[in-house]
């Protein structure tokens, strides 16, 4: 540093000679300032060093942001000196620190999202997106009336965006006149009621669950139960029978949510509903909760 500021001062009264004299005076000031330049960025080059060397912090000439290396070449070794001192377009890095850190790594780590909360956040921005009800709709119509290979895309939407709901898509795949199509849609109905298996045996393995716990698995059984087309009859009468006793019993629990006691209101409802049309089922499978 000391050797650029001594070329500072003796370019800046290289610079103040030859504007007292003219500038057209003599052509060898320009080959000197030059020279001081080209020395300057010298010097630059031999004082940078990896953080830690020495007991001192790592800087680099390369580091410079924004116009500050152009500038400085065009100015001298004054202007560079000015830069590396003031950095003025440093507020311009806003993804960094003043240690030039990524921003995220400048966030302390229990602030950051992990696992499910990605998941959740990639929701919430919309970055991932579960087809509406005018989706559904045209993914029906390409179902009935679109080529192979759109067919096909509506059914792998319909499996990335998968919820009960949409089951009849499925359905309607299956009865697909194309064997391709009729293939990919039997795979889908078989790992949806492997899906639904799994979190079954999942939340039995459970050995103390919480109310949410409760909760969600009970709303889980009653949307299979009342709107997943896939199963048979009597797998889709085990789970509603399921859910509803188990939505009996959250109800009497004191330390459920408003929102989702209206919840489960309004579920046990519907179940309700479906008593008289689906009782004296017998032979619940396998897969259904004990």
């Amino acid at each position: 540093m000391t050797l650029l500021l001594a070329l500072a001062i003796a370019d800046v009264i290289l610079l103040g000679g030859w504007a007292g004299a003219g500038l057209s005076a003599s052509p060898w000031y320009s080959v000197v300032h030059v020279a001081f330049t080209v020395a300057a960025f010298g010097v630059l080059a031999l004082d940078s060093r990896p953080a830690g060397a020495e007991g001192r912090p790592g800087w680099s000439p390369w580091d410079w942001n924004g116009l500050s290396l152009p500038l400085g070449a065009v100015f001298g070794p004054a202007a560079i000196l000015l830069f590396i001192l003031f950095r003025p377009w440093s507020m311009l890095a806003l993804r960094t620190t003043e240690h030039g850190m990524p921003f995220e790594a400048a966030v302390p780590a229990r602030h950051r999202l992990h696992g499910s909360q990605l998941l959740t956040a990639r929701l919430l921005d919309d970055r991932m997106r579960f087809p509406s009800a005018p989706g559904v709709e045209s993914i029906a119509t390409i179902l009935r009336h679109g080529d192979l290979e759109s067919r096909c895309a509506a059914l792998q939407t319909v499996v990335r965006s998968f919820e009960p709901k949409l089951s009849p898509l499925v359905a309607m795949a299956l009865a697909d006149p194309d064997q391709t199509v009729r293939a990919l849609a039997a795979a889908t109905s078989a790992q949806i009621s492997a899906n639904l298996a799994e979190r079954i045996a999942r939340f039995e393995a459970m050995p103390a669950p919480g109310v949410q716990d409760r909760f969600d698995f009970a709303m889980l059984l009653y949307d299979h139960g009342c709107n997943n087309v896939l199963l048979s009859q009597s797998q889709a009468t085990a789970l509603r029978a399921k859910a509803t006793d188990r939505l009996t019993a959250l109800l009497a629990e004191p330390g459920l949510q408003a929102r989702r006691r209206d919840a489960a209101m309004k579920a046990l409802a519907t179940l309700q509903a479906y008593r008289p049309a689906s009782s004296g089922s017998a032979g619940a499978p396998s897969m259904a909760p004990a």
